[in-house]
């Protein structure tokens, strides 16, 4: 590229995993709007506002550049009609589809009436455009007035937004999205009810997409939680945090140190050849492995980069690293495996049933599956607490319980079983627990950041409920045979 690539990584870093995500924004917006969704570190995003002509072969070779064949394609407004086109177009660099807020149809009389408004005075009808767009979510339209109104202004082109708006009168998203679906594209579709932009009434109904209203929010739908909690968004996340805390993990992981000696004393007797060991972390569990059962062909499979290099280190060599999603690393892995284990993991997985089936599947015969995940119960002093002051959910309430740990294993094993242990901590203050949780590259789950001010009153509902900031560990070890 002798030109600056028309799209960039946000955070100017590259994807912690792969299909990477790429985010198109609507009518007269870059990629600046995507900072107020929280999207990854490495989400794909155009420097410029989107030209419909021209952006779908910008991103392809952008793509093509960077080395990427698929990507998770998310679209919002006017960049959800530009995502449809690219689909029917490209299905092969399309891993899913995502749709936000995408009109039926754009009458000519009204993009006409706007556009003469907008030549009128630009930056009263871009800002009244903003007021519509983010009704409903008034942190994020005051956040974007401050921080990236004035430049997303002087970053517009009058012909590129004519063309814009031109293109959305045309455009026929029903038709092009029926296409999609016959190419076997994922297609999913959020909206808000809300909406004053494109009203929910007039939403583009995408055959087999099964749509997602959402009942709070407007055309902003990007900033709903639903959204944030796609898997493509929230494995990304996840890698991004334990990445960031690789090189502290071990120092505060104490609490996984003592769920991983138990898991120890589970492994089976005897020699292992073929092993497969899923979310490896630092490697701690994988050292113990190959001391265990040396000379075992061992792979190792670990979201985060960082980690998984540590991991590879800590084993001196003669191990298979691979930096994936185990949850596809499964789907698509070949069998004969003697031992799969995973210490702390699987909890974290958008489908811990299909995954568990998917190693009895992998499993050699008289091959062992063995695990540690955490429980729901888990951290619920603190999960207790934020709701209580008003403040966000935990991830841990999302972690599955053992009566569907135990539907799980009837599934996929014909022998198995299942033990729990609680393990209880306690700590000096709030910020304490916190600072453990960041540390370790969990963060609780949260997405969004405690203020000062929610610390201090979780403080005192600890203080007030037992005197002291103590929380449970809830952890199920599982072992299952063929």
């Amino acid at each position: 590229m002798n030109e600056p690539p028309a799209f960039q990584y946000l955070g100017n870093a590259p994807p912690a995993l792969r299909p990477p995500v790429v985010f198109l924004p609507g009518w007269g917006f870059d990629g600046r709007v995507a900072r107020l969704a929280n999207l990854p570190a490495g989400t794909v995003v155009p420097r410029a506002i989107l030209d419909p002509d021209t952006a779908a072969a910008a991103l392809l070779a952008f793509l093509d550049w960077e080395g990427i064949e698929k990507i998770h394609l998310h679209g919002w407004s006017m960049g959800a009609n530009i995502a449809l086109d690219l689909a029917a177009a490209r299905p092969d660099r399309i891993a899913s589809l995502t749709l936000l807020s995408l009109r039926r149809n754009w009458p000519r009389e009204e993009t006409t009436a706007f556009l003469t408004e907008y030549r009128r005075d630009p930056a009263a009808l871009f800002e009244k455009f903003c007021r519509r767009t983010f009704a409903g979510a008034a942190a994020a339209g005051a956040r974007f007035k401050e921080e990236f109104m004035a430049a997303t202004l002087e970053s517009h082109d009058l012909n590129i937004l004519e063309k814009g708006l031109e293109y959305l009168c045309g455009h026929e998203p029903e038709r092009t999205g029926a296409v999609c679906v016959n190419k076997k594209i994922p297609v999913r579709q959020f909206h808000g009810k809300k909406d004053l932009v494109a009203p929910a009434a007039e939403m583009a109904e995408i055959p087999g997409a099964q749509p997602v209203i959402l009942p709070r929010m407007g055309h902003a739908v990007f900033l709903a939680p639903e959204y944030g909690r796609l898997p493509e968004l929230a494995k990304c996340r996840l890698a991004c945090r334990f990445s960031r805390a690789a090189d502290s993990y071990d120092a505060h992981a104490d609490i996984q140190k003592e769920a991983r000696d138990m898991l120890v004393a589970m492994l089976p007797a005897g020699n292992r050849k073929k092993i497969l060991e899923l979310g490896c972390g630092t490697g701690a569990l994988s050292a113990e492995l190959k001391k265990r059962y040396p000379g075992a062909r061992m792979t190792l499979v670990e979201l985060s980069r960082k980690m998984l290099e540590l991991a590879a280190r800590r084993c001196r060599g003669g191990v298979e690293a691979v930096c994936a999603d185990a949850e596809d690393f499964l789907d698509e892995c070949g069998g004969g495996f003697d031992l799969i284990v995973s210490a702390a993991a699987m909890h974290w997985f958008d489908d811990p049933g299909r995954a568990m089936a998917n190693c009895g599947r992998l499993l050699a015969p008289g091959g062992v599956f063995t695990a540690s995940l955490f429980g729901p119960e888990t951290l619920s002093g603190l999960g207790r607490a934020l709701a209580a002051c008003g403040g966000p959910e935990i991830a841990a309430t999302r972690f599955p319980a053992r009566e569907d740990v135990e539907a799980m294993l009837e599934q996929a094993f014909t022998r198995h079983c299942l033990r729990e242990t609680l393990l209880e901590r306690q700590y000096p203050s709030t910020l304490d627990l916190l600072r453990q949780l960041k540390k370790t590259g969990t963060g609780g789950g949260m997405r969004a950041r405690l203020t000062p001010a929610m610390v201090r009153r979780v403080e005192r509902w600890f203080l007030a409920k037992h005197g002291s900031v103590q929380d449970v560990f809830q952890v199920f070890f599982v072992r299952g045979q063929r």
